[in-house]
C-alpha cells in the first residue's frame, strides 16, 4: 500500500513538473567575466526567485506566460528582461548574463582653500622668497603683544622707529627718506609737509601684515632711500566681527589740574571748526576793509559788534589721554550667488603734552591751547 503511494506522489510530481516551463541561465560581472555565485534571479509579479551556484547558473520552474525576469547582485546594476515567454515543457535558456557595476552620480562638491598670510610662519616665507632686504610684524604677532594701531606695530621690526607717536624711521632716516604705502599703493598723508604716512591711524584689528622694504628694487617707487612700510589689510571676515577699544592715561603733573584755555566751538575736539570762528563781516567789507574808526561811522560800530568780544584764556581743568577704537567685517551673500565683504574702522585719540620741566616755578605750556598758570607772587 505504502508503495502505490509513494508510487503516486512521484507521478504527480513528474506530470505537474512537465506543466511548466523553465527558465536556466548563466550569471557574469562584466568586467572580470567570472560566473557570480549567489546571484539573485527573480520572477516579481510571481514570488519566484532562484540562486546562482559557484558556476554562475540557475534554474525557475514557471508556469506558461509572459514574465519579466530580474536578475541582481549587490553592487552590480540590476538586468531586467521583460517578457519572457515561458511555454509548458519547454526551456528558455539564458547563456552569458551580464551585469555592470553600479554607477551614482554624487552632487557637486566644491573644495577651496586659501593661504594663511597673516602668521609669523607665512611672513617667514614671504622674506625668504623675496629678492630684496626687507623684514615686517604679522597679524599674529599683533594679537599676541597687544598693539593698539600700526605706529605702536611696527617699532617692533628691527631698524624701524616713530618719531611723535606717528612718524616712521627707518634705519635712523627721518620721513623725507622713507613712504608708506597702504596694499602697494601710494596715499596722501594727512600732513602735506611730511612724506610718510601717519601710522597710528590704523587699528591693529585691520591689518594683515606690515612689510618694510630696505632696498629698491625696479618695481618699487624711486622717492625713498631709507626704506618703504607697506601696511596690508585684512581679507573680507569670514564671520560676522566686531571690536572695540578704548583707553585713558593720567599724569598727575599734567592732567586734571588747572590751566588756561581758550572758549572754542563745540567741535574743536573732533579737530574742525563748528562755524564759531567764521568771520561776520559781509563779502565786500572782507576784500575792501572797513571804515576808518576815527571817521565814527555807525557802521564801523555795527560790522565790529559782530565780532565775539571773548578774546581772553580762561581757567579750566586739562583733560586726560584717551582714545576709542572700534572696527568690524562681515560677508554678505547675495542672491545671484555672489559675495559681498566689508571691513570698517573708526579710531579717535586725543593726547596733552607735555613742554617744559617739571620745576615748582616753570610755565608749563600744552598742546590743544592749554597752558599752565605760573606761581605768581602773593
Amino acid at each position: 500500500m505504502k508503495i502505490k503511494v509513494l508510487f503516486a506522489a512521484i507521478l504527480f510530481s513528474v506530470l505537474s513538473y512537465a506543466q511548466n516551463g523553465i527558465i536556466r541561465g548563466t550569471v557574469y560581472e562584466d568586467e572580470t567575466s567570472e560566473p557570480l555565485f549567489y546571484a539573485n534571479a527573480q520572477i516579481p509579479s510571481e514570488n519566484a526567485i532562484a540562486f546562482t551556484d559557484f558556476d554562475g547558473h540557475f534554474e525557475l520552474s514557471l508556469a506558461p506566460g509572459s514574465y519579466s525576469l530580474e536578475i541582481s547582485f549587490l553592487g552590480l546594476t540590476t538586468l531586467i528582461i521583460p517578457d519572457v515567454k515561458v511555454v509548458a515543457g519547454e526551456v528558455v535558456a539564458f547563456e552569458n548574463l551580464r551585469l555592470k557595476p553600479t554607477t551614482n552620480e554624487l552632487m557637486t562638491v566644491t573644495v577651496t582653500a586659501s593661504a594663511m598670510r597673516n602668521t609669523e610662519s607665512a611672513l617667514l616665507d614671504v622674506k625668504r622668497k623675496s629678492a630684496t632686504v626687507m623684514d615686517g610684524i604679522s597679524a599674529q604677532n599683533f594679537k599676541r603683544i597687544g598693539d593698539g594701531n600700526a605706529a605702536a606695530a611696527v617699532t617692533r621690526v628691527p631698524g624701524v622707529s616713530i618719531q611723535g607717536g606717528k612718524y616712521v624711521f627707518v634705519r635712523g632716516l627721518g620721513d623725507r627718506y622713507t613712504k608708506t604705502q597702504l596694499m602697494s599703493m601710494d596715499i596722501p598723508g594727512l600732513d602735506p609737509d611730511r612724506n610718510s604716512l601717519q601710522m597710528d591711524i590704523f587699528p591693529t584689528n585691520i591689518l594683515q601684515n606690515i612689510l618694510v622694504l630696505k632696498t629698491l628694487t625696479a618695481d618699487l617707487p624711486a622717492d625713498f632711500s631709507g626704506g618703504l612700510v607697506n601696511i596690508e589689510l585684512v581679507d573680507f571676515p569670514t564671520k560676522k566681527t566686531l571690536n572695540i577699544s578704548s583707553s585713558l592715561s593720567y599724569n598727575p603733573a599734567m592732567h586734571l589740574i588747572q590751566g588756561l584755555g581758550h572758549q572754542g566751538s563745540v567741535t574743536d575736539f573732533l579737530g574742525f571748526d563748528s562755524g564759531f570762528r567764521t568771520n561776520p563781516l559781509p563779502q565786500n567789507y572782507i576784500y575792501e576793509g572797513i571804515p576808518n574808526p576815527a571817521l565814527d561811522d555807525p557802521i564801523t560800530t555795527e560790522l565790529t559788534e559782530g565780532f565775539s568780544p571773548v578774546l581772553g584764556a580762561k581757567a579750566q581743568s586739562m583733560p586726560l589721554n584717551g582714545s576709542l577704537g572700534i572696527s568690524g567685517g562681515n560677508q554678505i551673500k547675495k542672491e545671484n550667488g555672489k559675495t559681498v565683504g566689508y571691513n570698517g574702522s573708526f579710531s579717535y585719540k586725543a593726547n596733552t603734552t607735555f613742554y617744559g620741566t617739571l620745576g615748582v616755578d616753570s610755565t608749563r605750556m600744552y598742546e590743544q591751547n592749554f597752558y599752565r598758570k605760573g606761581n605768581q607772587p602773593t
